[in-house]
């Protein structure tokens, strides 16, 4: 638990991928725990942290969509998942 009942300390992390000389792009988003990613920082050497490691380190993928140059984050399917596997906060 953190220091406040109920507050939820997470990063929101956006990868994009070139999928073809086209430059389509994939992208994924993903909720972090500031814990998780503490726990990746002492026990990696890296200054940097990839989407296979964010998915090994539990990171829960959320929907994100683009409008132009900003994003929007579908968070509620994110905060609902913390929930089922933290319990109730």
């Amino acid at each position: 638990m953190g220091l406040y009942d109920g507050i939820i300390s997470r990063f929101v992390l956006n990868f994009r991928q070139e999928m073809d000389e086209k430059h389509d792009l994939e992208e994924r988003t993903f909720f972090l725990s500031i814990d998780d990613f503490s726990r990746f920082m002492v026990e990696s050497d890296k200054r940097s942290i990839n989407m296979k490691e964010v998915i090994e380190y539990g990171g829960i993928e959320i929907e994100s969509s683009r409008k132009r140059t900003q994003f929007t984050y579908a968070t509620k399917n994110g905060f609902e998942e913390i929930i089922k596997q933290k319990g109730d906060l």
